[in-house]
């Protein structure tokens, strides 16, 4: 008999969580799972495979003034009891979120009222919230069923009783991202030489993300090798932006002060990223208590070698000099030793990066996402019977 599984997601935006969690939908057996999807209303349409999907109001209350989170407290109830008669009918038997506190708490409530089972799924740093979000996310991380890390390390990191404690590690899609995409057009389109040896850090801009290691190490490779070039593409934190400027501020200012503000470019997220992976010559990832490092994979699936920081999610990705390099967290003067060993071998960057694309192709799959996930459903699922 087949298990109902729904994926819930009552925000109004979507998100680089929400993307995994549609990667596990679409990639889970029809044979043993039937999938199911809850979503606000004004979430965009997702790719979920075969899927019956709910669609309400379901972010009223939790977003907007003061005065609508209290008068949309009621309509909310409604809609969120019309979720639960909604899974009731479909005889829903376990229910997966991501880890926002507001969609915990939420996914917490439709388990009471009709006996679903809670798989919850963090993708964010360990303590990114703070005051009431932590203590909800906390209450419902040990009423749960399972807490899920997207890495083991970030597994670890939970307070929640061991026992109920897993780590599933995040896949790509090597079709999407593989050594064969066809950048052309892309270097011309931000003004970088066809000649340079390019540099690509893709990560929104903020602190733990740590684009000032690149920038610095960036300066100090270039006094030995000029045809380095920098790309850093993403978007801006909520958590960086402040009434005197943006984190991205700061970075251009410190751009500027490292005297590469004419090598390094400065871009906004784009749908065709892996065209970015394809144009680059190295992927970098300096990222500090990185919960995984999705574009660690996506690189590596490009066949570009890639250099992450000893912190982390990533350590469990990059096997150092094999797959890939390590360099320690928060220091750009190795980050710049490690440029300039790929700019002046191109053959340890060919090694590295078919390497790399062979371990994904093993192990970081988005069928093996989906395997993963279905063995921990009928796991969850057993316990409820």
């Amino acid at each position: 008999m087949k298990i109902p599984v729904l994926f819930f997601n009552p925000v109004a935006y979507d998100s680089t969580p929400w993307v995994v969690c549609c990667n596990v939908a679409r990639n889970l057996d029809r044979a043993r799972f039937d999938v199911h999807v809850a979503v606000d209303e004004r979430q965009p349409e997702g790719d979920w495979g075969e899927a019956t999907v709910f669609r309400g109001p379901l972010a009223s209350a939790m977003s907007g003034p003061k005065w609508r989170k209290v008068l949309g407290v009621a309509p909310l109830g409604a809609v969120m009891l019309r979720v639960a008669a909604w899974m009731r009918g479909r005889r829903i038997q376990i229910i997966h979120v991501i880890d926002n506190p507001s969609a915990m708490v939420l996914a917490y409530g439709l388990c009471r009222l009709t006996g679903a089972r809670l798989v919850v799924h963090y993708h964010d740093s360990p303590r990114q919230y703070a005051g009431w979000q932590e203590k909800a996310k906390s209450l419902v991380g040990r009423a749960a069923d399972v807490n899920v890390g997207v890495s083991r390390f970030r597994a670890d990191a939970l307070e929640v009783p061991r026992d109920k404690v897993a780590a599933v590690l995040n896949g790509t899609d090597p079709q999407r991202f593989n050594p064969t995409v066809d950048p052309k057009g892309l270097r011309a389109e931000y003004g970088i030489p066809a000649d340079a040896f390019l540099l690509v850090e893709v990560a929104r801009y903020w602190k733990t993300k740590r684009q000032e290691d690149f920038i610095r190490a960036l300066a100090l490779a270039r006094k030995q090798e000029p045809r380095l070039r920098g790309l850093l593409i993403g978007w801006q934190d909520h958590r960086g932006v402040t009434p005197t400027g943006t984190f991205l501020d700061s970075l251009r200012a410190l751009a500027a002060a490292e005297g590469v503000s004419d090598a390094l470019t400065f871009a906004t997220e784009r749908p065709d990223i892996e065209r970015v992976y394809a144009a680059a010559d190295a992927v970098v990832l300096p990222s500090v208590n990185e919960p995984f490092g999705l574009a660690v994979i996506e690189g590596m699936a490009c066949g570009r070698p890639v250099i992450g920081a000893r912190s982390g999610g990533i350590v469990e990705i990059i096997r150092d000099g094999e797959t890939g390099l390590l360099v320690p967290p928060k220091d750009p003067a190795a980050l710049a030793d490690a440029f300039l060993r790929l700019a002046r071998d191109p053959a340890l960057c060919s090694r590295l990066g078919a390497a790399g694309r062979d371990e994904i192709l093993r192990g970081f799959t988005l069928r093996r996402l989906g395997e993963d996930f279905g063995a921990l459903y009928e796991k969850v699922a057993a316990q409820g019977r």
